[in-house]
């Protein structure tokens, strides 16, 4: 789990969630971003707002209708 998240809340629930580390300052994010935001990559830090980010290896989750 991440020590400090950053959620834009804007769009919550709505587009994909990833995991980012800044390599200058060290911040952990959350991001949610759409597809086309997340493939063009141009990723800046919420914290100091450096460029260098590195992407997160994370679990996925899926929301269903279907209750199980």
């Amino acid at each position: 789990m991440l020590d400090s998240r950053w959620v834009n809340s804007q769009h919550e629930g709505q587009m994909p969630s990833y995991e980012y580390k800044c390599l200058d300052c060290g911040k952990e994010s959350v991001l949610n971003l759409s597809l086309s935001e997340h493939d063009r990559g141009n990723i800046t830090c919420p914290g100091c707002k450096s460029a260098r980010m590195e992407q997160l290896i994370s679990a996925i989750s899926a929301k269903t209708s279907h209750k199980s």
